[in-house]
């Protein structure tokens, strides 16, 4: 009879919460008619963009010098130009190559597309030649159709679409049921009823997992819809069963992501705020899907959101292996229940379900976090729209703009906006002698902590190599490259996050938590995969010495010293290699970084 009770009352609750919910207009128009839109022109226009883009590229000619000539597409034209780095260098051709006894020579300049493309078809057609040659001829064939490779280009960005219909879903639908009701007082009425708060916090939990999941259903059917329709290709019954299995466990671990941070903000305008880190942090674990080399394994399957990524695009395109589609599948609901728990856990709280705080209120009381979340969001949409576009036209030039005219101007700002003392906030002392040493004995271990780390990861993320791959010329003054890549990071990345973040997140919370919360915003910013985990372990040990010391100062020291060697060792005067000396050096900067922190 209890329990017969039980679900009763959770009937009603959540028979209200829906009706409140979809009398919202908003609702409809993000669960079904962004879909309804969304993926129709996004698979027309990809597709359409895609063709567009290869026609192009096979269409373009590029200048090419050969020694001794060899038979080239229509696409490479010949120049009559004994092959060299200095005509590559000059832009006379886009790329050279020189064979002799069996052996190619080939130059080209990695920081030009075109030069990029040239070449590979260059080295194609010197293959070709090569094999024409031969005394055995070679018959190569690709057994893939076109249809097939359309049908894998559309599963490798399928699961980042799935996901953010899934987030967008979800997140509207948790602001509105959690923190929106908690303004509009609603919930009062709930609570003075006879229902249990355990009764109406898995009410709440089941309407966002429950729109987060039909969000993901229209998805799902209107993505298969749009691959038939503009592509030609049509998905079994396996794949769409086998996918729709995968979103479950991935929609209820979503829901439990966005509720934890409906319930954390304090009111709706903090809420929004936090829209753009839960929906931007989520989709980098996901992206490894899009990303050529980067099989489900039984270490990838275990990646939370990358897993099931994975899992989702080797369902799409056929080349399942149902075994490790389980393990990730059982690896998300593990995710998810644990999500789950923590979810109850807060909702559960009568502060987070009645007590509504404002901003001034909230402000009154030291806590800062949701304008520490405002200058990161702030901090990446200037990187991704201002930063990145200055580095496209001078690589060094755009990193010190990013540096000077963006990073810097926002440490100071965030506390001096909000009429705090900035040098307080900012740390903006100078420590103990013994501190500054502290932080240049873990600075030039900090490296070996970096390379540690991403060793552990290539057992799931099979990492490119090189530090500073790309970033570095021959040709430019070491002192200017570490002027840029060095010394402004060091201040000016400092400031921002060991300053200006954790002097906002830290009042309110532990300190160990605005350490953590600081690191994974300063992983998360390096817009990397692949840099996310080195990075923010880096940030724990720089979070740690900034508590320790009270001063912003040693991990501007240890931050400069770990960017001076990695430059080093991209100029070839120093070896980074992973193996004993990075192990000890990063046992070295956690012991000496943490110790009593």
């Amino acid at each position: 009879m209890r329990a017969r009770a039980a679900f009763r009352d959770l009937g009603v609750v959540l028979r209200f919460e829906l009706l409140q919910h979809l009398r919202d207009p908003a609702t409809i128009v993000l669960m079904l008619l962004v879909p309804l839109l969304v993926y129709p022109l996004a698979g027309w226009a990809g597709h359409r963009a895609l063709s567009n883009m290869e026609v192009e590229a096979q269409a373009r000619v590029f200048d090419v010098a050969v020694e001794p000539p060899i038979p080239l597409p229509a696409n490479l034209a010949p120049k009559p130009l004994a092959p060299s780095a200095t005509i590559v260098a000059t832009g006379l051709v886009d790329v050279a190559a020189r064979v002799h006894e069996g052996q190619v020579e080939l130059w080209w300049d990695s920081r030009s597309p075109d030069s990029t493309d040239a070449r590979s078809r260059l080295k194609a057609a010197i293959t070709e030649h090569r094999r024409s040659q031969a005394a055995l001829r070679v018959t190569v064939r690709d057994e893939e159709s076109e249809g097939d490779a359309a049908r894998s280009r559309a599963a490798r960005f399928a699961p980042l679409l799935l996901l953010f219909t899934l987030l967008s879903g979800a997140l509207y639908t948790a602001l509105d049921v959690v923190t929106g009701e908690r303004e509009r007082g609603t919930l009062e009425t709930l609570m003075v009823s006879a229902r249990s708060r355990a009764t109406v916090a898995a009410a709440k939990f089941l309407v966002v997992t429950a729109f987060s999941l039909v969000s993901a259903g229209v998805s799902l059917g209107l993505g298969a819809g749009s691959l038939a329709l503009l592509g030609g290709l049509r998905l079994g019954v396996g794949e769409v069963v086998g996918t729709a299995l995968l979103l479950v466990p991935l929609a209820i671990l979503v829901a439990a992501m966005v509720t934890l941070a409906a319930a954390w903000a304090p009111d709706f305008k903090s809420g929004q705020v936090l829209a753009l880190p839960v929906m931007f942090v989520p989709l980098l674990p996901a992206s490894v899907a899009a990303l050529p080399g980067f099989p489900l394994t039984p270490f990838t399957a275990l990646l939370p959101l990358g897993g099931t990524s994975l899992a989702i695009r080797a369902v799409l395109d056929g080349t399942a292996a149902w075994p490790l589609v389980g393990l990730a599948l059982g690896s998300t609901t593990a995710y998810a229940v644990a999500g789950v728990w923590a979810t109850a856990r807060l909702l559960g709280r009568e502060s987070v379900l009645l007590g509504a705080r404002g901003p001034g209120e909230r402000r009154a009381r030291g806590d800062f976090r949701a304008e520490a979340l405002i200058t990161f969001a702030l901090a990446a949409l200037a990187l991704w729209f201002l930063g990145q576009a200055a580095q496209s036209r001078h690589l060094l030039g755009g990193l010190a703009f990013t540096q000077v005219g963006l990073f810097l101007p926002l440490a100071l700002l965030a506390p001096w906006w909000l009429g705090l003392p900035v040098r307080e906030r900012l740390q903006l002392r100078w420590p103990a002698w013994t501190e500054l040493a502290r932080g240049a004995i873990v600075g030039l271990c900090l490296p070996g902590l970096a390379l540690t780390v991403g060793q552990l990861q290539a057992l799931l993320l099979d990492s490119p190599s090189g530090l500073l791959a790309g970033l570095l010329d021959p040709t430019t003054p070491i002192a200017l490259t570490m002027l840029c890549l060095a010394i402004l990071p060091a201040i000016c990345e400092e400031l921002l996050f060991r300053g200006a973040f954790l002097g906002l997140w830290k009042r309110p919370a532990s300190p160990w938590s605005a350490v953590l919360a600081t690191s994974l915003a300063f992983g998360a910013l390096h817009a990397s995969i692949f840099r996310l985990a080195p990075t923010a372990a880096l940030g724990v040990v720089l979070g740690a010495l900034a508590l320790r010391s009270r001063s912003v100062v040693p991990g501007i020291a240890a931050h400069g010293i770990n960017n001076g060697i990695a430059v080093l060792g991209g100029y070839g005067f120093l070896s980074l290699e992973p193996g004993p000396i990075a192990w000890t050096s990063a046992a070295v900067a956690l012991v000496v970084g943490l110790r009593r922190a």
